[in-house]
């Protein structure tokens, strides 16, 4: 096993899934991946017999994917270039995060993934807006 596939282990629960889920990574982890393919929207088929309607980054030495909603759809336009096939051989780091309220889930304090951009890159607003934060808003109690 190499140093990276140990990082990676330490970084995300085994939870039985192929998908990267927010409850798949612990706190605080942020993990970095490079990018092998894209599969495109609607062209996979999940558990449930159904078309999975959103994009699927496809990662190197890992088997782990990633279905890519419109928050992180945003963000790998917004650093690697409007065509996803530009996206293929970048790396790209991706974290847990918090979002205060999610309407459509009807949850509060829902865990995220995001692709988190480089230090210091400035995210227009309407990516900023969704991007949610590191730590919980509402602490568990212990």
């Amino acid at each position: 096993m190499t140093a990276e596939e140990k990082d990676l282990n330490k970084k995300v629960r085994d939870y039985g899934g192929k998908y990267l889920k927010g409850v798949g990574l612990k706190d605080g982890a942020e993990i970095k991946l490079k990018i092998a393919a894209v599969r495109p929207p609607n062209t996979v088929m999940a558990g449930d017999e159904k078309l999975i309607p959103e994009p699927i980054l496809v990662f190197e030495k890992t088997e782990l994917e990633m279905t890519i909603n419109h928050t992180n759809h945003w963000l790998l336009q917004y650093l690697f270039g409007p065509d996803a096939t530009d996206w293929i051989g970048n790396t790209a780091t991706v974290g847990k995060r918090y979002l205060k309220e999610v309407k459509m889930l009807d949850s509060k304090d829902h865990a995220c993934l995001r692709i988190i951009p480089p230090i210091g890159t400035k995210l227009p607003r309407y990516i900023m807006k969704h991007m949610g934060q590191k730590e919980r808003y509402f602490p568990l109690k212990q």
